[in-house]
């Protein structure tokens, strides 16, 4: 049996970052996949890398997450900043989601010329590096209890305090009680789906603020998902053991053993990166009421090849496949590679042969001017789970039903063994649950 301070579970983003920021630790990563990278990993195709889900890079923008982590570690990745951020393709027309936030105001304004949008977005704008510097304002978050939540109050009192309610209404009711046409609301709510998996009514105001403002700050990594991951992981790469599925922990003799395919290990802190539902399989006893996944959503995706013609890295598309709960799709294109992406709620009804003739349809009219364009293939949540271990994709939807209080913490009912990832806060895409780990990395350190 092999002996490490910590084990972490899963090298997807939050394992990754969690890796780096305890490296000077005896830590070892155990990975169930050959690569890294999980719900924003990749796979090859003709040669070519094929993102496994709709990514975008955020975090670099006023030192978010990202640039933070980069600049600690000293790690050299390449990355193109993408401006416009976003292509959003809806009835009215194509607006591009520029940077500059007086660029997409003026954007917004040539399409939807009834709507204030200046106001809103002024408002939007201002609020969102606050709504960052809540999440990252200390170990403290997220909070636990109403003690951790006082003494975030009283940390640089009058900000907090201005921020943490937007965390109990929803966005709608804070910032659209004004007379936004249906089909402006439907733009923003089909934006907060891509980041929030929520709509406008649902989510708390502040989490909106974040979705909707995150593609201020888009980046592309050049030479794709795989480059990326391939130079994220390569000074810990020693540190990950890929094909080692974690079956089972037991508390034992002041730490943990851990069974896996390949053997047994022992910890004294484990951290699992997984989706807690299935942490729980695996850890009996450690947690209390975990949510089920099905209070998730799955994706289901098109993959394209393409050998030529030139296309804008990221769009959305707004257009219903059938079965799909949201009324887009998401686009990201990458070194002659297309993934096409919409949620779908779990359980659903296969429908393969519909979903490749409206996705091959729908993509060829966007995008008449790619070169040999031609469908891969279509996966559903059963496929993802064959592949990451999971149907559902973004953790946990931001919702006033489940609140920052009631969301999933990294702390369990086992001293030193927790939990982290996207079903914890602040939970959704690359940029949040690396926040989360480095958080997590501060308050156990």
């Amino acid at each position: 049996m092999e002996i490490f301070d910590t084990i972490i579970i899963g090298s997807g983003a939050t394992g990754v970052t969690l890796l780096h920021e305890l490296k000077k630790r005896n830590v070892i990563c155990l990975e169930a996949h050959a690569m890294p990278g999980g719900c924003a990993g990749y796979f090859m195709r003709e040669g070519r890398p094929l993102n496994a889900g709709a990514t975008t890079l955020s975090g670099i923008a006023f030192d978010g997450p990202l640039k933070i982590f980069l600049d600690r570690h000293e790690l050299s990745v390449k990355l193109t900043k993408k401006d416009p951020g976003l292509i959003v393709h809806t009835k009215r027309g194509i607006l591009r989601r520029f940077s500059n936030n007086e660029d997409w105001i003026k954007e917004q304004e040539q399409y939807f010329p009834e709507c204030n949008v200046r106001d809103l977005w002024t408002e939007l704008h201002a609020l969102n590096k606050l709504a960052w510097n809540l999440t990252r304002a200390s170990a403290l978050w997220p909070p636990r209890s109403m003690r951790d939540l006082s003494k975030l109050a009283f940390n640089d009192t009058t900000k907090k305090l201005r921020a943490l309610p937007l965390l109990l209404q929803s966005f709608e009711k804070v910032f659209l009680k004004g007379d936004y046409p249906e089909d402006y609301r439907q733009m923003l709510d089909e934006l907060l789906m891509i980041s929030t998996q929520s709509l406008a009514k649902d989510v708390p105001a502040l989490i909106g603020i974040m979705g909707l403002c995150y593609l201020e700050d888009t980046w592309y990594p050049e030479g794709g998902m795989k480059k990326f991951w391939t130079d994220m992981t390569a000074p810990v790469k020693d540190r990950i053991r890929y094909r080692v599925k974690v079956e089972k922990i037991t508390q034992e003799g002041g730490g943990f053993r851990v069974s896996t395919s390949k053997g047994f290990y022992f910890a004294k802190t484990v951290i699992s990166t997984i989706p807690v539902w299935e942490s729980e399989k695996i850890a009996q006893g450690a947690f209390g009421e975990v949510p089920h996944e099905t209070e998730g959503q799955g994706a289901l995706t098109a993959y394209f090849l393409y050998d030529g013609g030139e296309i804008e890295a990221y769009h959305q598309i707004h257009a219903q496949i059938t079965g799909a709960s949201a009324h887009s799709v998401f686009a990201s294109a990458s070194e002659g590679t297309l993934t096409v992406s919409t949620h779908i709620r779990l359980p659903f009804e296969r429908q393969t042969e519909l979903w490749e003739k409206e996705f091959t349809e729908l993509v060829s009219q966007t995008f008449p001017q790619l070169v040999n364009l031609r469908l891969n293939g279509v996966g559903d949540p059963k496929t993802f789970h064959r592949f990451t271990g999971r149907e559902s994709v973004g953790g946990l939807p931001h919702t006033l039903r489940r609140n920052f209080l009631t969301y999933p913490k990294h702390a369990t009912k086992w001293k030193q063994f927790y939990q982290s990832g996207d079903t914890t806060f602040p939970g959704q895409g690359i940029v949040g649950v690396m926040q989360g780990a480095m958080n997590l990395a501060q308050r156990i350190s």
